[in-house]
């Protein structure tokens, strides 16, 4: 009884499997559905395949793994009957069963075969069978038994190759599909390249490069991939890629140039596949480059630096330049300072005193006295500043000239035009060796009684013009020391200021009279 049981409950699951392998509908012609699974060959669970099953034992929402092969054949049709019978596909009539194959064997009888074949990834098929009695004409025919199956997406395939001078890897991959196409080595991708070049030190279970390592510069690389989604992230932030074009049939490639170091990967994923996995990833890592990234930063920098410092010591000498320059113009100014105090002035002077004293004119003598003291206070004080206002230049030549006029006397004028500006910068003193020279020489020597001191703008130019009427006899005309030392004072204002300044000193003589024309910027 117990080996009764036994048997019973094995031929059960026996039962249970081959229903789930092959399955058998109940209507009035049976059908029997296989799915053969080709690259594991073996059969598959039908029952896995399909949400259930209707009253006829008919799948519904019946969906078969990419690449696996569905067989329908018909236990009770043979050779015997089977022209009683026509298959129509798609709504399409095809031959007769009687002009297909009856060459399937199923349990020791050769049966009907129509359907045993893979479709296109996504694909929906149909398949219908009409019992076509004798007395029943062709129009009318009676439908049978219709079953419908869709075919899941492929799995999502990745590619990737490297594009640059050297190497176009997708143009030699295309070139090996059409050469071997329909062989066995169709479809399969080379990574030489990426070992050769140390990108990557094996392949993993999949064929592609183990975790690589390409170099800024290494060209752009192109991922190809039959995903409806392909996305590319750098250090966790979605960036964009160069390019994307459509390849072979539902693949695309999309082109990409790595020009920043970081982690990155690729992210496939396809929401309509029913079996296997819907997303897939891929990693690689671009290493930080110093001359690509940043370095070139760095030398600029440091080149920027180095010149700063070589522009540093050029402004260093040339500030050096012009401390050197100021010195001489206060060598200059002190040379100045001691020809306006020069013996012979102070000589005059002190006798001009004396005589005004020995006349018992006191308070004449005492005036004198004063001026010159005040002229003498004035010229210390400014001794060290190489500009003063035209105002003070104005104070001190017509106190020097009150102070000569009390020991020869002589009549002069101090004309300003009314545009000028009295608090103009000029050089301390321009006016006193020309001042000099016309009383020393002018009143003097050559019996002048006038000295006429003049200043007049033109455009950004102050003319400052000193004449006296002195009588001169003959042309010849040296240049005194004073007045030379003035020319060299417009020399170094030039070289300290600028050379495009208009800076100079005019002599001239003539009958009735010596000139000097002095033109200095209004804008020191």
């Amino acid at each position: 009884m117990m080996r009764i049981l036994f048997m019973m409950t094995l031929l059960t699951v026996c039962a249970r499997s081959v229903a789930q392998t092959t399955l058998i509908t109940k209507g009035a012609t049976p059908m029997a559905i296989e799915v053969y699974d080709d690259e594991n060959d073996q059969l598959l669970d039908i029952a896995k395949l399909c949400s259930g099953f209707d009253d006829e034992g008919i799948p519904q929402d019946f969906v078969i793994p990419y690449r696996a092969q569905i067989r329908i054949f018909f236990p009770e049709i043979i050779e015997k009957n089977a022209k009683d019978y026509v298959v129509y596909r798609n709504g399409k009539r095809k031959l007769s069963l009687d002009r297909y194959a009856i060459n399937y064997d199923y349990n020791g009888q050769i049966v009907s075969n129509p359907v045993y074949e893979s479709e296109r990834a996504g694909s929906v098929r149909s398949f219908e069978l009409y019992f076509f009695p004798e007395e029943v004409s062709p129009s009318n025919l009676l439908k049978n038994v219709k079953i419908k199956w869709k075919v899941d997406y492929a799995t999502i395939e990745f590619h990737a190759f490297i594009q640059n001078g050297e190497v176009d890897e997708r143009q030699q991959y295309t070139d090996s599909i059409m050469a071997n196409l329909g062989t066995s080595d169709q479809g399969v991708k080379s990574y030489d390249y990426w070992l050769e070049k140390g990108f990557a030190k094996r392949l993993d279970e999949n064929g592609l490069p183990e975790s690589p390592v390409i170099p800024i510069g290494s060209g752009t690389l192109l991922f190809s991939s039959n995903a409806p989604l392909v996305e590319i992230y750098k250090d966790g932030e979605l960036i964009d890629f160069d390019r994307v074009e459509k390849h072979f049939f539902e693949d695309f490639t999309y082109f990409f140039r790595p020009e920043k170091s970081g982690s990155y990967l690729i992210r496939m994923a396809d929401s309509r596949k029913t079996y296997g996995q819907t997303s897939r990833t891929y990693a690689f890592t671009v290493p930080y480059s110093f001359w690509q990234e940043g370095g070139l930063w760095m030398v600029g920098i440091i080149a920027g630096l180095f010149i700063a410092l070589i522009t540093y010591r050029i402004n260093t000498k040339r500030k050096l330049k012009q401390t050197n320059l100021l010195k001489q113009l206060s060598d200059a100014e002190l040379k100045a300072i001691r020809s306006q105090l020069n013996p012979h002035f102070l000589f005059n002077a002190l006798s001009a005193i004396q005589n005004l004293v020995n006349q018992n004119k006191n308070d004449l003598a005492n005036d004198y006295i004063v001026k010159l003291s005040k002229l003498l206070r004035r010229v210390l004080n400014q001794s060290d500043e190489s500009l003063h206002s035209l105002q003070e230049e104005l104070e001190l030549a017509e106190l020097y000239l009150e102070l000569e006029r009390l020991r020869i006397p002589f009549e002069y004028q101090i004309q300003l035009d009314g545009g000028i500006d009295r608090n103009t910068l000029v050089p301390s003193m321009i006016l006193q060796p020309y001042l000099e020279n016309a009383v020393f020489h002018g009143v003097s020597k050559y019996k002048a009684n006038q000295i006429n001191v003049a200043l007049n703008q033109q455009g950004v130019q102050l003319i400052c013009t000193i004449k006296d009427n002195a009588q001169h006899d003959g042309n010849f005309f040296t240049e005194g020391k004073g007045m030379s030392m003035g020319r060299d004072r417009i020399d170094i204002l030039k070289k300290q200021v600028g050379m495009e300044i208009k800076a100079d000193i005019n002599t001239s003589k003539s009958t009735d009279g010596f000139k000097v024309e002095i033109n200095l910027p209004l804008n020191l």
